[in-house]
């Protein structure tokens, strides 16, 4: 009997025992080692994914923003072997510098996807005329000056003519006044009268005080104040939306608009 209630007592001292180790140190050391497997773990499948991905090479090159330029375009002017490249140890900073040398960019983001894809985002200029100056080239709304580039595209754009003075070098913006006052004009047509636009082939700056556009059907001239530029083209696109007989276009020899408060139109003899 004696010998039984020892057992007994054994028993209880080691159960009280195991519930103040897991209700005390116990469960933390179990916790703390529990942890210490999961970063482990995570640790390895992270290391082995890092060693995959550095091996991975940028076979896929998004490109975005692009009209004029074409995606080998781009490539090329990235300058860049790709091919040959693992994408974490391409430089986007020097792809990016390497984009901005084009006279057709004025702005780029380049960015890394893992495991192989690299974006290339391009903010390209936006041409609004042709201009002749030791040759032709585009301008485009901040007066920048650029080649017409060798692609198959329809460039529906008017030109500027009657340019006196030196144009400056391709690639930067223009040190003509007449032809900064000639984007001026065209910049607000697109803002505000595409459907004037839509009908100017030429603009000619010749005078010092007006402008004198000229029509894409039967050549009419249409002059207008320098000064007084912004009025009198309201006047003439309200004429022209309500007012114009499309079928005697053709015989318009000039529009006027210079004098207060008139709109002159003479027709061809």
């Amino acid at each position: 009997m004696k010998r039984y209630k020892a057992q007994r007592e054994i028993r209880k001292v080691r159960k009280t025992k195991k519930e103040k180790f897991w209700s005390g140190s116990g469960k933390f050391f179990l916790v703390m080692i529990v942890l210490y497997a999961l970063i482990l773990g995570i640790n390895e499948i992270v290391g082995l994914g890092q060693d995959q991905m550095d091996n991975f090479k940028a076979e896929n090159i998004e490109i975005t923003g692009n009209e004029i330029l074409s995606p080998d375009n781009i490539k090329e002017l990235c300058d860049y072997d790709f091919k040959n490249s693992k994408t974490k140890d391409i430089n986007i900073e020097e792809i990016a510098e390497s984009l901005m040398k084009s006279d057709f960019i004025k702005g780029v983001s380049v960015t890394k996807r893992l495991p192989r894809t690299l974006n290339i985002t391009v903010d390209e200029r936006n041409p609004i005329a042709f201009i002749y100056g030791r040759g032709l080239n585009l301008i485009d709304d901040q007066g920048f000056l650029m080649p017409v580039p060798k692609i198959k595209k329809s460039w529906d754009l008017p030109f500027i003519s009657g340019i006196s003075e030196s144009l400056g070098k391709l690639g930067e913006k223009t040190t003509s006044s007449q032809a900064l006052r000639a984007v001026t004009l065209v910049s607000h047509l697109q803002n505000n009268d595409n459907l004037t636009l839509g009908l100017i082939s030429e603009i000619n700056m010749k005078s010092s005080r007006f402008f004198e556009l000229i029509m894409i059907k039967g050549g009419a001239k249409i002059r207008i104040n320098k000064n007084e530029y912004e009025k009198e083209l309201y006047v003439l696109q309200t004429y022209i939306k309500n007012y114009l007989d499309w079928a005697d276009l053709t015989q318009i020899e000039y529009i006027d608009l210079r004098f207060k408060d008139q709109l002159i139109v003479k027709k061809k003899t």
